[in-house]
């Protein structure tokens, strides 16, 4: 699950780059959300701050750069 919405991410991430389609956006926010929600499930196999880390450097605003 986290793989693929890695994936779907990084996908994204590069058409939106190259043509900055709302699109693209949309979709890799939802990869981020899946992504995240894989983390929160596999969080007790984690260990110490390993959860919040991620949870940080997945946060959705970062996206918000981009304008249409």
């Amino acid at each position: 699950m986290a793989a693929a919405s890695f994936r779907q991410f990084r996908l994204n991430e590069d058409i939106l780059l190259l043509r900055r389609n709302s699109e693209s956006l949309h979709q890799a926010r939802v990869a981020l959300r899946r992504l995240r929600s894989a983390f929160s499930q596999f969080k007790p196999l984690l260990k110490g701050d390993e959860p919040s880390r991620l949870q940080g450097e997945l946060n959705t605003s970062r996206m918000g750069g981009f304008a249409f």
